[in-house]
């Protein structure tokens, strides 16, 4: 609940709501929390709470700091959901920008990707620049 004499706090989300001045994507689903079943069970995972995502076929594998979920979800679509948290760095891998620790030159023009938890993710040739693009937005040196 919103405290009552915070009026600009009030005022700002009465606007955001009662204008449509909200910044929001195209897909509804983005930046929402991802349903993942297992065992007769459903569990609530945040986009945030992701550190990479893994493609298999149909299936996309989120990575989480303790443990996977396999859900029935192509990469194209689950990178969709994800938002711009999420940038593609293979075609079956995409890593949460804010989990990157260091980026390392792997020799023959390679790079990897390391992850706060010292995951090592290859970045192929195709999306190097989308990833250089990506960090010099968030990174400023």
């Amino acid at each position: 609940m919103i405290p009552a004499s915070d009026s600009t706090n009030v005022q700002g989300r009465h606007d955001s709501v009662g204008n449509g001045a909200t910044h929001r994507s195209e897909n509804p689903l983005v930046g929402r929390g991802i349903i993942v079943r297992s065992e007769g069970r459903a569990a609530f995972v945040w986009p945030d709470e992701v550190n990479w995502v893994e493609a298999e076929r149909n299936y996309a594998r989120l990575y989480l700091e303790e443990g996977s979920h396999t859900i029935r979800e192509t990469m194209k679509d689950i990178e969709a959901r994800l938002g711009s948290q999420f940038v593609r760095i293979h075609r079956c891998h995409a890593v949460n920008v804010t989990r990157i620790r260091e980026l390392r030159a792997c020799g023959g023009g390679d790079y990897e990707v390391v992850l706060h938890d010292g995951t090592g993710l290859k970045v192929g040739q195709s999306f190097r620049a989308r990833l250089a693009e990506r960090l010099e937005r968030i990174w400023v040196p």
